[in-house]
This record gives structure tokens, sequence and C-alpha cells, in this order.
């Protein structure tokens, strides 16, 4: 059942789950809570997990479940271990709250990152290495990188792309990665 509210999902169980001595009836998800610093922790524990790159966080599964279980804050594994169309409902709505996040960041970011020059990346390189973060699968594939571009074409402090809510971040990441891949 749908609330209101896009971001919130309620999930109503047919019976009532029990995992590891705890009973649940219904879950509530509230997606709007979710923020920029969440897309890197989900990054993170997907690193964990052996997963490297996603090509698109919203249509991932794993990604899916690992923003649902930080939107309900019932941990990863008891969502998994529910029913199999209940675990459907929930990739499903975490998908619908991941891909329709817009930002009027994202609408300009490419046009602004053209004003720049290549001494930009330079910049950027040397930034990332200082915070220790290496980037391994190319520029358009790094999160970090694609947030630091963004933070300057933008005038946006970092920290203040982190508070975006999670799926705008994310959109802000996309339209980044387009213009690094040559598609934007």
């Amino acid at each position: 059942m749908a609330d209101e509210r896009k971001d919130i999902f309620t999930l109503t169980l047919k019976e009532v789950f029990e995992y590891e001595d705890k009973e649940y009836s219904e879950i509530v998800f509230d997606f709007g809570k979710l923020t920029g610093h969440d897309a890197l922790e989900v990054e993170r524990e997907m690193q964990e997990e052996g997963i490297g790159f996603v090509r698109n966080d919203a249509y991932d599964g794993g990604y899916q479940m690992i923003t649902a279980a930080k939107a309900s804050g019932v941990a990863k594994d008891v969502l998994l271990a529910l029913p199999f169309r209940d675990c459907v409902t929930i990739k499903r709505e975490a998908r619908k709250y991941l891909s329709r996040g817009y930002s009027e960041l994202a609408n300009t970011v490419g046009e602004e990152i053209q004003k720049f020059n290549g001494e930009l990346g330079q910049v950027i390189d040397n930034e990332l290495r200082a915070e220790g973060h290496t980037v391994v699968n190319g520029e358009a594939l790094d999160t970090y990188y694609c947030m630091k571009l963004a933070a300057k074409a933008t005038d946006t402090p970092e920290n203040k792309l982190l508070e975006l809510p999670m799926n705008e971040f994310l959109n802000v990441k996309y339209a980044v990665r387009l213009f690094l891949l040559g598609l934007g």
C-alpha cells in the first residue's frame, strides 16, 4: 500500500513473518529519508559483497535491497528471507524511488563542465589521492570522481551534494557520468 508521500511505502504481509524471534506483519520503507551519504554507503556495502560496479543503481536488485534495508531499518537478510513475491514488491518500490530523482543540478552540470579545461581533472585526481581514494574503473564510473566534478561545476559544496535526497544525488551522478562518457 502506497502512502500519500511517494517516498514512503508500507508492505503489509499476508501472514505474520518471523525471523530470529522477531515478528513482522508490516514493514514501512521511508525512502525519503535517504541521502547521498546513503548512496555512498550502499556502494560500500556492495563492494564488501564483491560487487565493484553497478551500471544502473536503480535497476540492480542488490542495490535495491540494500537501499530498502536502509529505508526500513530492517536488515537486508530479513528482507531476503521474506516470500519471493514480497521481495519482488520491495525491489519494485526501491526501483521506482531510485529512478524518479530529479535535480536542477543534474540539468545544468553538463553545460557547466564544458566551461572547464583539462587541469580540473588533475585537481580532482590530486584531491582524491589526498583523501586516499583511487579511481579504479575510470572517472565516469567512479561516484567520488563524479561527485567532485559535479560540485566544482555547479559551485556546490560536496557535503551539500551528499545531503540531496538519494535519488536526486544519483541523478546528478548519472548526468556527470553521461557527460564523461560522451553521451550527455
